[in-house]
């Protein structure tokens, strides 16, 4: 049967859900463009996109549920990159 948008419209309480999800990945997405730290904005990167995504199968937009699939990839692969290179450092702190 699947999801289906009439479902979700027809009780506030969905809605409700269903947009807060939407508002938590744009505010992943606000605060990952004010991170310094490249770790920390990776780390939002992905919640935003995982944020996003769910909203997006929620809503059955296909556009937006690719387009966070693509980054989603991404930003794991980049995260993965700067735990390596941490673990690679001689830094006696680490």
């Amino acid at each position: 049967m699947g999801w289906s948008r009439r479902r979700f419209w027809r009780g506030a309480p969905d809605v409700l859900w269903i947009e807060a999800i939407g508002f938590s990945g744009s505010l992943f997405t606000i605060l990952t463009y004010s991170m310094k730290e490249m770790l920390w904005l990776r780390l939002t990167a992905v919640l935003s996109c995982l944020s996003f995504a769910t909203y997006g199968v929620m809503i059955e937009s296909w556009p937006l549920i690719l387009m966070e699939m693509t980054l989603l990839p991404i930003n794991l692969w980049r995260l993965n990159e700067l735990r390596r290179a941490d673990l690679l450092t001689d830094d006696p702190r680490n």
